[in-house]
This record gives structure tokens, sequence and C-alpha cells, in this order.
């Protein structure tokens, strides 16, 4: 099975990392649109007809399955592109009910509290339907409160390699210097970007949260599903692929971003080809 995924930059391959290790999916097309990134701060229409752009070229390049490996686009895109292609694709969302959920399995003896939750999003994300209407049911039911922070500043800066800079630094200790001395209990990396530095974010904050979610679980549960299918459907046909290939187009810098690629997956650059 081919998996297609879209993203507004390498941020989605923190999402494809999780798939290498936890499903037999081998065959990757990658579409980056960072010509066009960040998306966080554009209108929705405008994210929508690069969020179709990058579909096509996945369908295009032979994917069976496409991830839109973007929480941004996922908001501003994803039931109209649902709709409009004939393959399965899989959106991302913060993942706000699992943590409550995980939250409540760890004090199962402290029924009385309530989590507090951070969302770590794009300006785009958190402004999202499936943000703000859980936001509002979920503290108007008293199960957790919930806190909205943008990352729109930081993700420049990760797509731009400025991880070491002192601006980078200075953004993240500004971001979240309220929550040294107020503990947030879950914090949802919300943006797929974000994981590629949560060393940094903790470092910052002073200590790690006990909960830490990106949403790429769903993704990874979604495909498992698909694979079962797959075998089922293809019986004694069925053939289990052995090496990791992933075919990246990059729409702002082509082939010159493979190195800087490769080291987000931890794979051999040379497992990466351009298309």
């Amino acid at each position: 099975m081919k998996v297609g995924i879209f993203d507004s930059g390498f941020g989605g391959s923190s999402v494809l990392r999780n798939i290498i290790s936890k499903t037999h999916c081998k065959s990757f097309v990658y579409y980056a649109d960072r010509a066009n990134a960040p998306y966080g701060l554009k209108e929705n229409l405008d994210i929508y007809r690069y969020t179709k752009q990058g579909m096509s070229f996945l369908l295009d390049h032979g994917a069976q399955v496409a991830i839109i490996a973007c929480n941004t686009a996922t908001a501003a895109s994803c039931p109209r592109i649902e709709r409009e292609y004939d393959m399965p694709i899989i959106g991302i969302h913060p993942p706000i009910f699992d943590a409550i959920e995980i939250y409540n399995d760890n004090h199962k003896n402290d029924r009385n509290k309530i989590p507090t939750i951070l969302v770590y999003a794009t300006a785009a994300t958190l402004g999202g339907e499936h943000v703000i209407q859980n936001k509002h049911r979920i503290e108007d039911n008293h199960k957790a409160n919930i806190e909205l922070i943008s990352c729109s500043n930081i993700v420049p800066l990760i797509e731009s390699k400025k991880t070491e800079s002192e601006e980078f630094f200075n953004t993240l200790k500004k971001t979240f210097e309220p929550y040294k001395n107020k503990k947030i209990d879950a914090l949802l990396f919300s943006c797929t970007h974000l994981p590629l530095i949560d060393k940094q974010i903790y470092e910052v904050l002073g200590y790690t949260p006990e909960i830490v979610l990106d949403g790429s679980e769903y993704v990874i549960d979604k495909l498992k599903q698909y694979e079962e299918y797959e075998k089922e459907i293809l019986g004694a046909n069925y053939k289990e692929a052995t090496d990791i290939e992933v075919f990246l187009h990059d729409t702002k810098e082509g082939s010159n971003s493979f190195d800087q690629f490769a080291n987000y997956l931890n794979i051999d650059v040379s497992k990466i080809k351009e298309i």
C-alpha cells in the first residue's frame, strides 16, 4: 500500500516517522508545500486550494490512501477534500478527548480533579470548528480546562532550520513563561512541526507534562485498519514490502532539502527519491 502524505512543510515527517515505526507501510509519497508555508495565518480558501493541489499530486503518483498531516489544512479543508477524491483521506486533529480519557484513567482515585490541557497549534487550527466547539462543550460539562496558544510564530523558524538560534529560544520562552508556575497536565502538539522540537519545549517549560500527545495515533490506527483490509482482499497475493522508499516533492527546494528531511525521519538519505 502506497501512502501519500501532505503537509505545508516538513512537520508531517513527525507523523511519517511514527508510521514507519508502528505500521508495516514501506512506500510513501510526501508532498511538502514549503513554497507556500506557513499555512497558520492564511485564509481558509487559500489553504483549501493548496491542499487540493497536494491531494491531486499524491493521487497522480500512485497514493492509495492520503494523510493530511497538517492540523491547519485538516481544519480548513478536510471535509470538502474528502468529498472530492476517490481515495481514503485521513486528517489530523488535536486529540483533546484522548487526553481527557488518559488523564481520567491515571487518576481514578481523584475524580474531583479535572485536567488542564494546553493545545499548542497554529492560529488557523485554534480558530477552527473542531477546537472551538469541543472546548466549549468540554468546559461547560466540567471535563477539563482547555487553554489555547498559537505556534504560528515558531513554525517558520523550524522550517528555516533556526532551532538553535537565540530568536527561536526567546520565542519559546515568551510563549511558555506563564506555564512554568501554572502546571499543565496535558500538552497537545497540535501542529505536526512541534514533535520535532519537543525537547526544547520541555527545557523551556522546566518539566515534561504528565500527558503529551500529537494526534498521530489516530492516523496510525486508521492505516492499520487499511492494512488489514488490503491483506483480506489480496489474500495469498498479498506481499509485504521490506525496504522503505520515500518519494519527496518539495515545492520550494527540491532535492536540496533531502538531508534535512532524512534527518527528521531518522533514515538514510539514500532512501529518499525526488519526484
